[in-house]
């Protein structure tokens, strides 16, 4: 789906269409334990039927699942004309491949976008405790904030000095922020960032990380160790920072850590954690701004990823001359598995849709699991065949297994975690299995091998709801982008990128950010930014 050129509404509706319709809704309300529990009786739905034979007929009918989809992944600007010859060799029924052309349509496309890159020192060093993956998504994210950095200062006049974090973790990103000052391919001037992290370990973890990059540095200013927690957003404030006597002093730079869960119960807001640092800040010497006869009151800045809050804040805290206001934002979502029921829908638009479309509609627990997966990218590699091959392994063992289990008395016994190599073969799962839960019949659960027809059946099953996936993922994110606009104002326009939404304070997009080859599943990102920089 071209984001340009097709409206936010229509393609909203169309992914509800399709995850609405009684073929798709039976996948998402079918899943394989369901089928291994009922595997004697089950009623095959009607949907179904020109492809429940064809999955026993043979070995291995998953992978051309696998394989069509990432034929139509590769080549979009050509999926209409999937030649017949190609979909005569893969043997698969005309049904299934028009519900995969279908996914491909309506989902949002996800190869990444171009950006300059700016590597931070931590990525120059060794031994910074990041995965490749960890280093690609820190690399990417903290050049797409120093670009956006530099354009607000070149375009708007605007020189951001803060940054937040929200969900910072270990601090990496957090660090390569910081440290973007010390580019030299960079115009960017000292920084305050606060990382903000719900978790106490992984807050002190981050900071002893930091402490021990600080302890590395033979020069330049120390990095602060306050109590901590984490987002990405830009913030800019008004007015100049003082010390204690009143007098201005030269502007510093710091990286502070804090747990704090927001949203939470009895938790302080967002705004009030901002609030409290720059308060500390001015408190301290080494957090205040130089006086200069260019900056006549000067600005502080962050940029952050809660999308609950980020309309918010900008509204909010332009009321009553406030010290600062959010100039931009970088927002990547994950962890569609802890959403709640009031996280979606958000935009009021999108809720008169489902109303018109289909008014029960609402995302289940089987939804928002399946929205982290990437089939795409299953057979990237050989090693990532291997890794989804033992995946798919994991899913239709344990739901051959759950046949059986549903029909004996094993109260009060789980399974739990298995090592990998227990399946290797059905019959060495089955031996793991029988020392957590107790020994099986040989007459029960010699008939179910892992190359039944049920067995196959379930690997085709399993994949047509991971291949769904994306669709789901990319509702959630329309949801927040129309939502977004709409608190901003800027729903009263159709399409994504107009002239007058650049005559705006604030605009908003998304941004394919991070590269999901390599393992970077939650790729996209939504800016809100003045609409010349976007």
């Amino acid at each position: 789906m071209n984001c340009n050129e097709r409206t936010l509404q229509t393609s909203l509706d169309a992914l509800l269409k399709l995850l609405t319709s009684y073929q798709v809704s039976n996948l998402f309300n079918h899943h394989p334990n369901t089928l291994g529990a009922a595997s004697d009786d089950f009623h095959v739905p009607n949907e179904w039927r020109s492809w429940w034979n064809w999955a026993s007929d043979g070995m291995d009918k998953w992978t051309t699942l696998v394989k069509l989809n990432e034929y139509l992944t590769m080549s979009k600007e050509n999926s209409s004309r999937l030649s017949s010859e190609h979909n005569s060799a893969l043997d698969i029924p005309s049904d299934l491949v028009e519900l995969i052309r279908h996914i491909d349509e309506v989902t949002l496309p996800r190869s990444l976008d171009p950006l300059p890159l700016f590597p931070s020192s931590q990525l120059r060093t060794c031994n910074t405790g990041m995965s490749p993956k960890k280093a690609h998504e820190v690399e990417r994210f903290s050049s797409y904030i120093a670009q956006i950095l530099s354009t607000l200062s070149s375009a708007h006049g605007i020189n951001v000095r803060h940054v937040v974090d929200i969900g910072a973790g270990q601090g990496y990103l957090s660090r390569a922020i910081y440290e973007l000052p010390d580019n030299p391919e960079i115009s960017c001037p000292p920084l305050h960032v606060l990382a903000l992290d719900s978790s106490p370990l992984q807050t002190s973890g981050a900071q002893r990380r930091q402490k021990h990059s600080d302890n590395r540095q033979s020069e330049g200013p120390a990095a602060g160790n306050g109590l901590a927690n984490s987002v990405g957003a830009c913030y800019h404030t008004n007015g100049k920072l003082k010390d204690r006597e009143g007098g201005l002093v030269k502007y510093t730079r710091s990286l502070n850590h804090r747990t704090v869960q927001i949203g939470a119960e009895m938790s302080p807001s967002l705004e009030n954690v901002i609030d409290d640092w720059l308060n500390e800040l001015e408190e301290h010497a080494s957090a205040s701004f130089e006086d200069s006869p260019d900056h006549a009151s000067t600005n502080r800045t962050p940029i952050h990823s809660l999308p609950h809050y980020l309309a918010q804040v900008h509204q909010d805290s332009l009321k009553d001359g406030p010290k600062w206001y959010m100039a931009a934002a970088v927002v990547v979502g994950c962890c569609y598995n802890l959403m709640e029921p009031g996280d979606f829908p958000l935009s009021p638009a999108a809720r008169k849709s489902i109303a018109s479309i289909y008014p029960t509609f609402e995302l289940t627990s089987s939804h928002l699991q399946l929205a982290a997966q990437v089939p795409a990218q299953w057979f990237r590699t050989p090693a990532t065949k291997i890794s989804t091959s033992l995946a798919l392994r994991k899913v239709v063992y344990r739901s051959l297994l759950e046949g059986y289990i549903a029909r004996q008395s094993y109260e009060g016994k789980r399974l739990g975690k298995l090592n990998n190599n227990t399946y290797e073969s059905f019959d060495t799962f089955l031996k793991a299995a029988e020392g957590k839960i107790g020994a099986f019949p040989m007459d029960q659960t010699g008939r179910i091998t892992d190359n039944s027809e049920v067995a196959r059946r379930l690997e085709v099953l399993h994949t047509l709801r991971c291949l769904l996936g994306p669709a789901v993922e990319s509702l959630i994110i329309l949801d927040r982008l129309l939502w977004l606009k709409e608190e901003l104002g800027l729903d009263n326009e159709d399409t994504l990128t107009t002239q007058e939404y650049q005559q705006t304070s604030l605009d908003v997009r998304i941004i394919n950010l991070f590269d999901q080859s390599k393992d970077s599943g939650r790729n996209v990102g939504i800016v809100l930014a003045p609409g010349n920089i976007l």
